[in-house]
């Protein structure tokens, strides 16, 4: 008599009849013991368009999935599972007839064919022999995958096919849309067995974008990595690659200068981590290190950089840098306490470099600096001894001649002459400035003239007039006052020998003679003249 549609023309002229799906069902099957798979599939097709709300409506059409996959017609498997889930679909029309509290049945039918056609396309995007067909499998794969989340939010394999969904963008390099439903995977359900796992996929996911991501962009994606980063650690602390995923997050929040934020990531990584990789906990303590001075906590500084130096080896090629880091902490400190006028703090943190960090290239202007801080206590003793150190350990330094300055400034001031004039020598002795040579020799001579010390302010006077013959004036005068030693001293000859080079000066002079020096000249004449 014909196919299915001597069937569909029967009850078209007769009316519906209760029966009518047991008349399509026997057809189908006489079809199907006969292994006519088509017409088999075509009664059940047919009574299911005919009748799309009927309750054995879904069950005809998973009828047809089965007989094709029993024929071994997997193309037509395919299009009879993406019918029956267009057809069903919980927002499809047919759940305006059927009470779907009613239809738990129609309901898993569902789920397993959108699980089936998700999972096929996948399968098929991942097939090496597929290259040109993948974006049309993507976007199929894609979209039975989401509207089996739409469909089951709360089933129990939902966070399953979620961490499906999300590989799946992420081996299209879809790295943002990928990062983040692993994020959703991982914390918008409660706790399943994908759960720490996509927390690290979305962390890695933000980071493959950040490999591509350029210009204003990238800041935009290092923020979501860093905060996804930081989600993960928190929320999974006892993942393998927390640790990891949180020194990456402390270095990428130095980088961007958030710096009170970098130093709480690395306080978390060295804090709950104690065990952790020597490198990772190294790398952590630096950063605390660097962006506690920028934002000026120097105390904090030195305690971070002290543990960055145990956890560096001997001959490691970054340990002068981070000695210099210890010292420049240490020296902020010192310079914080000048400014609140603690000197007595400013210089015990100025001397804590050389003990702390011996070989930073900042401990020798620290030294002197101490030496400056102490002067203004008036410490002369610890100021002297402290600039005396800085002499012998550092002999070629720069400042080296300004230390001599000091020094004599310290001696003279602590009252111990003699020494300030042994300074005032050296002052001389090594100026590059002929003035300033020569004032100081005249200053060392005068101070071992005051406090008696005649065999030097003798030797001294003697080498001031014999390498400055001018100024005339002074030059005389100072003959003048080695003429009086001598004399207080009885020993004429040198006095007299003395009275004639004043003579001999200011007559040689000529033009530059002064009121001065011939009043000294004409003095030692008459008492030379009185002598014969």
């Amino acid at each position: 008599m014909g196919g299915p549609e001597v069937v569909d023309d029967y009850f078209a002229k007769k009316g519906q009849r209760s029966y009518a799906d047991k008349i399509y069902s026997n057809l189908a099957e006489f079809y199907f013991e006969k292994l006519r798979f088509e017409d088999a599939a075509a009664v059940y097709k047919s009574f299911v368009n005919l009748n799309p709300y009927h309750k054995v409506a879904p069950h005809f059409s998973m009828r047809v999935v089965e007989i094709y996959g029993e024929a071994g017609f997997p193309k037509l498997v395919v299009e009879a599972k993406k019918d029956f889930a267009t057809r069903y679909a919980l927002n499809a029309s047919y759940w305006d007839h059927v009470d779907i509290d009613t239809a738990a049945d129609v309901v898993g039918f569902l789920k397993t064919n959108l699980t089936d056609l998700a999972g096929h396309y996948h399968a098929l995007y991942q097939e090496d022999l597929l290259v040109e067909e993948r974006p049309a499998h993507f976007v199929e794969a894609s979209r039975w995958y989401r509207q089996l989340l739409a469909s089951f939010p709360e089933d129990p394999d939902t966070p399953g096919i979620h961490y499906r969904l999300a590989d799946l963008l992420l081996e299209n390099e879809d790295f943002i849309d990928a990062a983040q439903e692993y994020e959703r995977t991982a914390y918008a359900y409660d706790a399943h067995d994908k759960s720490a796992a996509a927390g690290y996929a979305a962390v890695y996911a933000y980071r493959q974008e950040l490999t591509v991501a350029t210009g204003a962009r990238q800041r935009d994606v290092k923020d979501a990595t860093v905060e996804s980063s930081l989600k993960f650690a928190d929320t999974f602390p006892e993942h393998e690659e927390a640790p990891v995923v949180l020194g990456a997050a402390a270095d990428d929040l130095y980088e961007m200068k958030d710096f009170e934020r970098a130093i709480e990531s690395g306080h978390k990584l060295v804090d709950r981590y104690p065990g952790t990789d020597r490198a990772l906990r190294r790398s952590a303590w630096a950063v605390i290190a660097h962006s506690s001075i920028d934002i000026a906590a120097y105390q904090d500084a030195e305690v971070a950089y002290m543990n960055v130096l145990q956890l560096t080896d001997a001959d490691d090629e970054t340990r002068p840098a981070i000695i210099d880091g210890l010292a420049a902490a240490i020296y902020k400190q010192a310079e914080q306490a000048n400014l609140l006028e603690d000197y007595r703090a400013a210089a015990g943190h100025f001397l804590r470099i050389k003990a702390l960090a011996p070989t930073s290239s900042i401990r020798s202007g620290a030294e002197y600096d101490a030496a400056a801080a102490l002067m203004k206590l008036e410490d002369w003793t610890q100021a002297s001894d402290v600039l005396e150190e800085f002499r012998a350990s550092h002999p070629d330094h720069e400042l080296n001649a300004e230390a001599t300055k000091q020094l004599a400034y310290i001696y003279r001031e602590d009252g111990q002459t003699a020494r300030s004039a042994a300074e005032h020598e050296r002052i001389a002795a090594e100026a590059e400035d002929p003035e300033l040579s020569r004032e100081a020799l005249l200053v060392a001579a005068e101070l071992y003239d005051e406090v008696h010390v005649i065999e030097d302010a003798i030797r001294v006077y003697e080498q001031y007039v014999d390498n400055y013959p001018r100024p005339l004036d002074i030059a005389v005068e100072t003959r003048n006052r080695l003429a009086e030693i001598y004399h207080e001293q009885m020993d004429y000859q040198r006095y007299f020998d003395e009275l004639n080079e004043m003579i001999d000066a200011d007559r040689e002079a000529g033009p530059e003679r002064t009121d001065r020096s011939r009043f000294l000249a004409s003095k030692a004449a008459l008492v030379l003249a009185e002598r014969q």
